[in-house]
């Protein structure tokens, strides 16, 4: 699945964007916020609960998707290259706490 997300991120940044050279940092950008947030999500289970943790990643999922998809339509967006980086920020920052969130309601403790 990661293959596939990887593969369609570079497609994105290279005949969409058409900034084949800030593919690396598109990537990166991707892995960064699992290490920032998912040694948050425990406290944040115990501050909201599970479902509702659920609830809010997904709508942060959402948004990052959201997000992404008007930069990819509106010509203008498209040269704002920070504001590439800041929906894949974004969308890789719900990503990662959604999988921590869905295996914390398959598999609870």
């Amino acid at each position: 699945m990661m293959a596939i997300g990887n593969s369609a991120g570079s497609y994105y940044m290279i005949y969409n964007v058409r900034a084949p050279e800030m593919l690396p940092y598109f990537m990166a950008l991707g892995s960064i916020p699992a290490f920032i947030f998912m040694p948050m999500v425990p406290a944040i289970k115990r501050a909201i609960g599970k479902k509702q943790m659920f609830y809010v990643f997904l709508s942060v999922a959402i948004l990052g998707m959201a997000l992404l998809y008007i930069i990819s339509v509106v010509p203008v967006l498209k040269t704002q290259i920070w504001l590439v980086f800041v929906a894949q920020f974004i969308k890789s920052t719900d990503e990662s706490l959604l999988r921590q969130g869905i295996c914390g309601l398959w598999f609870p403790k």
